[in-house]
């Protein structure tokens, strides 16, 4: 278990290892430094880059790499989860099924009632009776909000495989972002 986080954390690493020096290339690049001038004429413009504000927008994410992180999170619950994602197929993704029965999941999703296979899911998921399944037409988020403790938040960006992907446990910042997760649950309707 511990080789696989170091291992996932040096994946990671790299990543974003990759990532920044594909930033600083294009800062440099941006500085118009050609080869007869100094680096060091150009010192300030370079050390104004800051690694504290890094650019995620380029930075390719797959569904698969956070529904993996989702699922973990989901197993952590104790009392209570909100789950928002874009549409009520992307919940089997999540294994929904395996939460203990102690766990209440409110979840908000788009459900295309009309759709066979998405009535069939809907009827499936209400039988579990520990959950509230509300049809939310957005599909621009992936929250889940685990016990109030935990925010896992993925949100939908213009490329395929381009989210914005975060994850905290520090209580204030999920106070603030939370927010995410009640105005997609306030916006949502009953079926």
């Amino acid at each position: 278990m511990e080789k696989e986080i170091l291992k996932e954390f040096k994946r990671m690493l790299e990543d974003f290892m990759s990532e920044l020096q594909n930033k600083m290339e294009n800062q440099l690049n941006q500085l118009n430094i050609n080869k007869k001038e100094s680096i060091k004429d150009h010192r300030e413009d370079i050390m104004s880059f800051d690694l504290r504000l890094f650019d995620f927008t380029e930075l390719q994410i797959t569904k698969d790499e956070f529904i993996a992180d989702f699922k973990k999170v989901l197993k952590r619950s104790q009392h209570r989860a909100m789950i928002i994602v874009p549409t009520i197929q992307n919940i089997k993704d999540l294994e929904v099924y395996n939460v203990r029965s102690g766990v209440y999941l409110s979840i908000a999703c788009s459900i295309e009632i009309a759709v066979e296979e998405n009535e069939q899911l809907y009827e499936e998921l209400k039988s579990l009776g520990n959950l509230d399944i509300r049809n939310y037409e957005e599909r621009d988020r992936w929250v889940f909000l685990r016990d109030g403790e935990e925010l896992l938040c993925a949100l939908v960006g213009t490329h395929e495989d381009n989210y914005l992907v975060f994850h905290t446990t520090d209580s204030t910042h999920i106070k603030i972002l939370s927010n995410l997760a009640t105005d997609a649950w306030l916006k949502s309707r009953r079926i």
